[in-house]
């Protein structure tokens, strides 16, 4: 199989970005930088992009404090209305992916517009404009068109293609160690770690049961925390709530998770993450933030600083 990357990433006009470009993430990528040089943003249009595709405009927006929040302070005018984003990537074998969305006037009725670029075979490339203003484009018999569109037709026309699922599935994580140790109650979600991390052992239980993970997970503690034996779950009966135990060489007994430190929970949650994914994922914290993606269970991951 064939390592899977994104060749290029561009963003234009969300917080602090007025334009930015990048090119070969691979599949494992850290990014580094003095507070304030755009890290958070950077995901935080990824994280747009995602809630665009799931729930349309009006829930993206919200979810990042409304327009005014999201524009860049460094345009004016209409140009100051419009946001922009594409992606190239490489998702099934043989097969680049190319995507682009245009929302051109956020802040009222907005003018969407999507393309996408793929070839479905060597020999065969489909380009599709799947969603226009103002127009109505037949891309199928089922096509439903909309006057004024606040949704993404990406989902509705290609929604089993690699790149809807992964924009539908894309995951940022802002990791509260804190919150992270504390034990989960019974009615937790645990498939997939929350964007806090909140639900970490109840995650971590269920991944116990397939050994070939929570002997991963085991390795990479060892590797990145020195004298860590194990790391495992307890169910407490007195308040059904679900624990994080760890085992230390030269410890006899166990102990439970606030006894560690912040950087082995911000470890545990990425390992977690990582390994309970089926799509990318997105981690920030602090001043350094993660970015992995496509063949996130092998060991072959490359690392960028």
């Amino acid at each position: 199989m064939t390592e899977k990357t994104i060749r290029r990433l561009k963003i234009e006009n969300f917080k602090s970005i007025d334009s930015l470009e990048i090119e070969g993430l691979a599949p494992f990528s850290v990014f580094a930088g003095a507070n304030g040089s755009g890290k958070s943003n950077f995901f935080d249009a990824l994280d747009f992009v995602g809630r665009f595709v799931n729930g349309g405009l009006e829930i993206a927006l919200h979810a990042h404090g409304g327009f005014e929040n999201i524009r860049s302070a460094k345009r004016e005018g209409a140009d100051s209305k419009k946001f922009s984003f594409e992606i190239e990537c490489d998702l099934l074998e043989q097969e680049e992916v190319y995507y682009s969305l245009s929302i051109n006037d956020l802040n009222s009725g907005p003018g969407i517009k999507e393309c996408l670029e793929f070839n479905e075979e060597q020999t065969k490339e489909d380009k599709v404009e799947i969603n226009s203003v103002g127009e109505r484009l037949v891309v199928s018999e089922d096509r439903i068109s909309y006057e004024d569109r606040i949704y993404s037709n990406l989902s509705l026309e290609h929604r089993n293609h690699p790149l809807t699922k992964l924009l539908r599935n894309l995951n940022v994580y802002r990791i509260d160690p804190t919150g992270a140790k504390e034990p989960d109650k019974s009615d937790f979600d645990s498939t997939r770690l929350g964007s806090k991390g909140n639900n970490l052992a109840s995650v971590l239980h269920r991944l116990e049961s397939d050994e070939a993970i929570r002997e991963e997970i085991q390795d990479w503690m060892e590797m990145i925390v020195p004298g860590i034996e194990n790391v495992q779950t307890k169910h407490q009966r007195l308040d059904s709530r679900t624990a994080l135990r760890f085992k230390e060489a030269g410890i006899e007994s166990p102990f439970p998770a606030h006894l560690v430190s912040d950087g082995t929970m911000y470890a545990l949650c990425l390992l977690v993450a990582v390994l309970s994914a089926l799509v990318p994922v997105i981690l920030s914290n602090g001043s350094v933030r993660w970015a992995t993606n496509f063949n996130v269970n092998n060991r072959r991951r490359k690392t960028v600083v």
